[in-house]
């Protein structure tokens, strides 16, 4: 499954009613925090660093956080909702950290590594977050445009999961600092400082 599958799939589950595997819309505000953490939680599980190492740990815990604060009250504002799930989605990021058994290649896909290969990575975390200013803009979009009914639901999560892994994976707005050794005598470490 894709990470932006897993993530859909995971949104589905409480956010869809069309949908075969729908548990139910969450009761308690409390309840939606964890429903949204443990399904970003789910999709960040399954993202890679550039070296292809999975994530290690995501800021779950800062993820709740921001929603526990911000979604407050039975009056809440798409603005302000979009604010806080703006905010998760930065501090999730924020720190996260990946495995590092396989190093990056000379020439590969690491933007950060020299033209060289590393022999062994010996750290890989998230450096910087940007553009949670587009996150937010794009997400306001989406939550103005909710859709015309629950036949749109399917169509509408799959719009908030492309926004989410688009701006999480492809826009380059989460950085990723990795570092290894590169063989030699004595051996180098390579860095993208």
């Amino acid at each position: 499954m894709s990470n932006m599958t897993t993530l859909k799939t995971e949104l589905r589950k409480f956010c869809d009613p069309n949908y075969s595997g729908f548990t139910g819309y969450p009761l308690t505000r409390a309840a939606a925090i964890t429903k949204w953490r443990n399904a970003f939680d789910a999709y960040g599980l399954t993202c890679d660093d550039l070296s292809t190492d999975g994530l290690a740990s995501g800021d779950a815990a800062g993820f709740a956080s921001q929603l526990t604060s911000q979604w407050v009250g039975n009056d809440l504002s798409r603005t302000e909702g979009t604010e806080a799930l703006s905010d998760a989605w930065k501090d999730y990021w924020t720190g996260a950290t990946f495995g590092t058994s396989t190093p990056c290649p000379a020439g590969g896909e690491c933007q950060n590594v020299p033209a060289q290969s590393m022999t062994s990575e010996t750290s890989s975390a998230v450096t910087s977050v940007a553009g949670d200013t587009e996150v937010y803009t794009r997400l306001l979009a989406l939550f103005q445009n909710p859709g015309d009914s629950l036949a749109d639901s399917e169509a509408w999560i799959q719009s908030l999961a492309n926004i989410l892994h688009e701006e999480s994976i492809e826009s380059g707005n989460v950085n990723v600092h990795i570092n290894g050794i590169k063989a030699g005598s004595p051996p180098i470490t390579v860095t993208n400082d």
